[in-house]
């Protein structure tokens, strides 16, 4: 094919993706021939290559919609945008926390991923984790996201409650009572009165999206206060606030 038909075709391509897209509820092949001013048998093959790639999807009724590789490559720009400002926001509550870890997590599939990272130690790095997750039973931001994403089932389908919670929760009914307590109070914290110094996760909403990620504190040092602990939850829901409010 001549370099001028393939930009053509391409650009071709690109058009079908933004009538579809702005159709809302998908087209019919006719109605985006129509719409883009070619005949049915070229858009129809320009559509069978989008279709092969996942950009466009048809369901029973032969309409045409966008695709979810499209849709996941969206997301994805979208969440390194977010991740970005973050990164900046996360500095800013480590200067002020001063002796907390700092973690962005994200749920990918059925796992609670760190996407960030910062602590007292290197406090001028942010740690950008590769395949680091979170158990959801045993800490406070896989615990968050079992409240809070509406995925519980799933995930615990995934992780089973014998195998990876019961040696900390015992019984599943004492895990619900915490899970209904986080629901409560909109956040989660340490389920072990402290002992073992002071955790906390809140969610971050991305646009209007229910909960996409998480931020979570770590203070590992034996007795924190209950004045301490009043502290780090006022500043950093004051942090998820401000980070909520500005969207992606």
């Amino acid at each position: 094919m001549p370099r001028g038909e393939l930009v053509q075709s391409v650009e071709r391509a690109l058009d079908i993706i933004e009538i579809v897209a702005g159709a809302g509820n998908g087209l019919r092949l006719n109605e985006i021939s129509a719409r883009i001013g070619l005949k049915n048998t070229t858009v129809h093959n320009l559509i069978r290559t989008l279709s092969a790639r996942g950009f466009l999807g048809k369901n029973d009724n032969n309409i045409y919609t966008v695709g979810e590789r499209l849709l996941e490559v969206v997301e994805r720009s979208g969440n390194k945008r977010f991740l970005d400002r973050l990164s900046a926001a996360i500095v800013g509550l480590s200067v002020k926390l001063g002796d907390a870890t700092i973690v962005v997590t994200e749920m990918s599939g059925y796992d609670i991923m760190v996407k960030l990272r910062i602590s007292p130690e290197q406090p001028e790095i942010i740690q950008k984790p590769e395949n680091f997750s979170f158990c959801p039973y045993t800490s406070v931001s896989g615990l968050l996201f079992l409240a809070l994403s509406g995925s519980k089932e799933a995930i615990m389908r995934n992780y089973p409650f014998p195998e990876y919670g019961v040696h900390v929760w015992k019984t599943e009914k004492n895990l619900s009572s915490y899970l209904d307590t986080v629901k409560k109070n909109g956040f989660s914290r340490e389920w072990d009165s402290g002992k073992n110094g002071f955790r906390a996760a809140f969610p971050l909403k991305k646009e209007s999206a229910d909960i996409s990620f998480g931020i979570g504190i770590d203070i590992k040092q034996g007795n924190v206060s209950e004045d301490r602990r009043t502290e780090v939850l006022d500043i950093l829901r004051k942090a998820v606030l401000s980070i909520n409010s500005k969207g992606a």
